[in-house]
């Protein structure tokens, strides 16, 4: 599971597959549309008391918003998710995080709420410096502090009445998946851990996408970035990097996706959402529109059908509306 920038970079390499998907996607669009407008209903600091997610609600999984707080004194915003089944007795518990840029609104949230719904207790929560969460500047990652933020989700759900804290687990989503293992590394309270990650992170930062940054090229990147100090200290902020993913050719599949599929999605979510508005619908679909622009709930939208469709064809199962 990816957030809204890496979900849209579909890899379909394989022909028959890339085919299948042009002939699926349009027709997954409209009827999905249906099941969409029936289903159940980031600013730091600001935390909505509607569902506010990209994902339908589950009737089976009580949600609450919280916030606690790390060792740094930042407060940070999740969302927990406990099985209405529970009645009294305690539940083994998942902290859930990542990927890296996204928001608990997203991924996280997605698998703390279906993990609730097989019996856990679960917390998806905003890394500091990112969505509702504290911290400054804005989107920017610490190796340190985003350890921490896992530690102080753990210290969160082993103080709540519903949970069994020596049955605490972690999952840590595609680039959250090292700060979960650094975690865990030395939080022995934690009994188990998931990384779903797909590459090393730290590597690519280092060498680049297939190894391609030279040891010169990394210097000289050090070397631009240790200057950019003094010009950040005089302008009394620091800057933000230039956009690194800008596509020059030669760039791995999974970054490149198919432009025609991501095309066709978008334009059939923007029709869905267009009748949406016309004919005043409500659900999962009427609330996005309420929430998000235009353009933001299109790819909302778009993701959303690229999954239903890429599971259908993964599980070789025919569209069934209810179970969208």
């Amino acid at each position: 599971m990816t957030d809204m920038n890496e979900e849209i970079a579909m890899t379909t390499s394989d022909t028959s597959r890339r085919n299948l998907m042009k002939l699926t996607s349009a027709g997954v669009v409209a009827a999905a549309a249906g099941s969409l407008f029936n289903t159940s209903n980031a600013k730091a600091q600001t935390m909505p008391n509607d569902w506010d997610k990209l994902f339908p609600k589950s009737e089976n999984v009580d949600h609450q918003k919280v916030t606690f707080r790390n060792r740094y004194g930042l407060t940070l915003s999740g969302d927990l998710y406990l099985p209405k089944s529970r009645s009294d007795r305690r539940l083994a518990a998942l902290v859930v995080g990542g990927p890296f840029g996204a928001v608990k609104e997203q991924s996280s949230g997605l698998y703390a709420q279906t993990m609730a719904e097989r019996g856990f207790a679960t917390l998806a929560f905003d890394p500091s410096f990112t969505g509702e969460s504290g911290g400054e500047p804005r989107n920017v990652a610490s190796p340190d502090i985003n350890t921490e933020d896992f530690s102080a989700a753990v210290d969160f759900l082993g103080l709540h009445p519903s949970v069994d804290r020596e049955r605490i687990g972690v999952i840590g989503i595609c680039g959250w998946g090292g700060m979960a293992l650094n975690a865990v590394a030395v939080d022995k309270r934690v009994k188990a851990v998931v990384a779903s990650t797909m590459y090393d992170m730290t590597r690519v930062m280092s060498r680049g996408y297939n190894d391609s940054v030279t040891l010169e090229q990394r210097t000289q990147t050090l070397e631009q970035l240790s200057r950019q100090r003094w010009e950040d200290a005089a302008a009394a902020t620091p800057a933000y990097q230039l956009p690194y993913n800008v596509l020059q050719g030669g760039e791995p599949q999974f970054m490149v996706g198919d432009s025609y599929l991501r095309r066709l999605l978008v334009v059939g979510a923007t029709a869905v959402l267009r009748m949406a508005r016309q004919q005043r619908r409500e659900g999962w679909v009427g609330n996005l529109l309420e929430r998000k622009k235009p353009k933001v709930a299109a790819v909302a939208l778009a993701n959303k059908t690229a999954r239903i469709a890429w599971t259908l064809m993964a599980r070789q199962e025919d569209y069934k509306p209810t179970a969208a």
